[in-house]
C-alpha cells in the first residue's frame, strides 16, 4: 500500500489531474539491478551522459555477461565499448584504451570487417587515438574503415 500524498491545489480543483499511483519504482537504478539484462544495459546507454548512473550498469552488464557467456563472447563488446567511452568522455585513457582493446579484438574475430557494430566500436577508438594525441593511429584505423567499406 502505497503512503497517501496530499492532493496539490491544481488536483484539488481538477480531480482529473489526479495520478493514480504507479507500481514502478522511483529510483531507476534500483528498478535496473533486479531487471533484465538487455534492459540495464540499454538504460545504461541512454543514460551514459550522467557517468555516475551509467558506469555501474555497465560494469554489472559486463559481469553478469562474462558469468552467463564466457570472457570469450563477442557480446561482452557492448559493455566493454560503454565502458570506455566514458572513461575517455572523462579523460580516463589509461582505463578506456585495454576496455576498447579488449572490445575490438572480440567483435574483430567474429563479425565482417564493415559490420555496423565493429565500425563504430572503431570511431570509438580512434576518437580516444585522437585524444591521447596519436593522429596517425587513427588515420590508420579510420583508412581501414574505409577500405573494409569498398
Amino acid at each position: 500500500m502505497q503512503p497517501s500524498i496530499p492532493p496539490t491545489q491544481t488536483q484539488m480543483k481538477n480531480p482529473a489531474a489526479r495520478k493514480k499511483p504507479s507500481n514502478r519504482p522511483s529510483n531507476v537504478i534500483t528498478a535496473c539491478k533486479s531487471d533484465t539484462l538487455p534492459a540495464s544495459l540499454r538504460l545504461a546507454q541512454i543514460i551514459q551522459p550522467v557517468p555516475r548512473l551509467s558506469e555501474p550498469l555497465y560494469r554489472r552488464s559486463l559481469e553478469i555477461r562474462e558469468k552467463a557467456l564466457g570472457a570469450d563472447h563477442p557480446d561482452l563488446a557492448y559493455p566493454l565499448n560503454g565502458l570506455g567511452n566514458i572513461f575517455r568522455d572523462q579523460q580516463r585513457y589509461r582505463d578506456a584504451e585495454p576496455l576498447y582493446k579488449r572490445a575490438l579484438a572480440l567483435r574483430e574475430r567474429s563479425l565482417e570487417s564493415d559490420h555496423p557494430d565493429l565500425v563504430e566500436l572503431r570511431r570509438d577508438y580512434a576518437k580516444l587515438l585522437r585524444a591521447t594525441g596519436r593522429e596517425k593511429e587513427a588515420d590508420d584505423l579510420v583508412a581501414r574503415l574505409s577500405a573494409d567499406r569498398r
